[in-house]
């Protein structure tokens, strides 16, 4: 697998059916892979007219040991213009997950392990099925190898964003994520956090998007970013909060025990590749 320095150049080649494909040996993630095939073949399509496009940071690149949490943040997940199929269908994955009782569930999770040099990882499923105690214990493993000083910076970011989404009136983020990531092959590298994917997001000057008017703030955006406050433990007492990032280990090894009955294990792992020094 290449790194994602390697990935910082893609290379595209056009075959002899004229369909685009990601140079062989390049495309370290399938999914993103198929994505910039699609965005290429859409500019070729477009030819001296041209396309507008929106430009999208990758928040990680650069990192040579890319450990990242996708938090889907907010009780509702259906925008204002889901068909009702949709809408209770989101209302289904709400009620069954932490979405409606704490206003935040886990889609995924990616943490590299320096023991075992190897990355553990929790896809969305697993995160649907997550009662409060396993999305507890999964946040606490994450800042555990993020170490005090990045979950001091999380938490403090955490709590600017709620102040800010406080006197947002009339905004929604429906469906909207918090996107967490450090580099675990620098001890001193920040913690980076950020609002993700707006595509249902609305506002009362967003004209022509919905009927609906909001006045108020979001408050079930407000009851996820307050639940993540309480989740994840307090750093003024080094102490205190030692304690409480090493508690988990019981609690992880117990709920994999478990298997969580008829699905699989919580947190999967896999080999770390190597990477250039």
């Amino acid at each position: 697998m290449c790194t994602l320095q390697d990935m910082a150049a893609v290379m595209f080649r056009v075959n002899e059916e004229g369909r685009v494909e990601v140079e062989e040996g390049r495309d370290a993630h399938y999914w993103a892979a198929n994505c910039q095939i699609k965005v290429v073949q859409r500019l070729l399509a477009a030819g001296s007219t041209g396309a507008n496009f929106i430009l999208l940071e990758n928040v990680v690149h650069g990192m040579r040991r890319p450990c990242v949490l996708d938090l889907k943040d907010g009780t509702r997940q259906h925008g204002d213009d889901a068909p009702l199929e949709k809408q209770n269908a989101q209302r289904r994955k709400c009620a069954e997950s932490t979405s409606a009782a704490l206003g935040v569930r886990m889609v995924g999770m990616e943490l590299y392990e320096e023991s075992t040099s190897s990355y553990q990882f929790v896809d969305k499923m697993q995160g649907r099925r997550m009662d409060e105690r396993h999305l507890r214990a999964c946040l606490l493993r994450f800042v555990r190898g993020a170490g005090r000083a990045r979950t001091a910076a999380l938490r403090a970011r955490l709590a600017d964003l709620r102040a800010t989404l406080a006197e947002a009136t009339s905004y929604r983020f429906f469906s909207s994520s918090l996107l967490v990531a450090f580099d675990a092959a620098l001890p001193d590298s920040p913690i980076q956090v950020r609002m993700i994917d707006f595509a249902h997001s609305t506002f009362d000057e967003f004209e022509g998007f919905s009927d609906v008017a909001y006045t108020d703030s979001d408050e079930g955006y407000i009851k996820g970013v307050d639940s993540l406050l309480d989740l994840i433990p307090a750093t003024d007492d080094e102490t205190a909060f030692e304690a409480a990032i090493t508690a988990d280990t019981l609690v992880i090894s117990d709920i994999m025990r478990q298997s969580m009955a008829d699905c699989s294990p919580v947190v999967s792992s896999r080999e770390a590749s190597p990477t250039p020094p």
